[in-house]
């Protein structure tokens, strides 16, 4: 099967969870769903750390399409979205159907060796990158923009492939890590894709993959600082947020028994722009 696609990246709000979720799905510009091949050097080896891949009888060939990455619009609803979600075959749980899972006992999720990040090295280097390509408090410089996304890029593969490596869950280590060079092929198309809108899309799409599971609220924040990634499709959420929320509301001890809510209450909204928001 040709993998001819975009890939969009899904974020949802968990209200009942206070969480950003993040998915990462494959839709080409013909129909809505296509299961996303790996090619290294080319696709981001880090969701094969995310996700668990499918089988999926190809309706085209009536072959078994294998290690497939599966993915959808979750706003769309239909005969296709059903097949798959019926007929995909998770290959890690095997008692799950449908489209692809995030994985379980992986490299974050009940890993017991995954630390509590507070700022890992990458993000210091997608911050330095944000900084030379926009001239904050240096003169602006691409050249440098450049290597330091790179370097965020490579150390970001780098640091997801640590934890799978040296974690004891049974779905660590299913993978081997991809090579430098792979990893900097990964980085330089990047760099030069044209699927972004600018070079500051480029850097705070990969930041936000970066953060992932790992850091969802910071994933969130440059959303609102920012107004990227680019392209981002946001599912409503239960009738209430039509797009990601921009600020938490108060919780009801505030509301009940702050004598001082009711100055506030007319901008406690999911949509109201915090000061520094885009």
């Amino acid at each position: 099967m040709q993998c001819n696609m975009t890939i969009c990246y899904i974020i949802t709000y968990n209200r009942a969870r206070h969480i950003i979720q993040l998915y990462i799905l494959s839709i080409p510009d013909h129909e809505h769903i296509i299961p996303l091949c790996q090619h290294k050097g080319e696709d981001d080896p880090r969701i094969l750390l995310n996700y668990n891949p499918v089988s999926i009888t190809n309706r085209e060939t009536g072959q078994v399409d294998e290690h497939r990455y599966l993915g959808t619009d979750l706003t769309v609803a239909d005969e296709l979205t059903e097949y798959y979600s019926a007929q995909a075959q998770d290959e890690v749980n095997t008692a799950n159907k449908g489209f692809s899972q995030i994985t379980q006992r992986g490299f974050f999720w009940e890993n017991d060796k995954f630390d509590m990040l507070i700022m890992a090295s990458p993000e210091i280097h997608f911050l330095k990158a944000e900084a030379y390509a926009m001239g904050y408090g240096v003169a602006q410089d691409m050249a440098k923009a450049e290597e330091e996304f790179k370097t965020a890029v490579s150390q970001s593969i780098a640091l997801y492939y640590y934890y799978d490596s040296i974690g004891s869950g049974e779905n660590c280590r299913r993978y081997d890590a991809p090579t430098d060079e792979e990893i900097a092929d990964f980085a330089n198309a990047r760099w030069n894709s044209t699927a972004y809108v600018d070079k500051l899309d480029a850097i705070i799409t990969q930041k936000w993959l970066h953060f992932g599971f790992l850091v969802s609220r910071e994933a969130w924040s440059d959303i609102r600082r920012t107004g990227y990634p680019s392209g981002l499709v946001f599912p409503e959420v239960s009738g209430t947020i039509p797009n990601v929320p921009n600020r938490w509301r108060y919780p009801s001890t505030e509301v009940n028994y702050n004598p001082y809510y009711k100055d506030v209450a007319g901008t406690d909204t999911y949509t109201e722009k915090l000061f520094w928001a885009k």
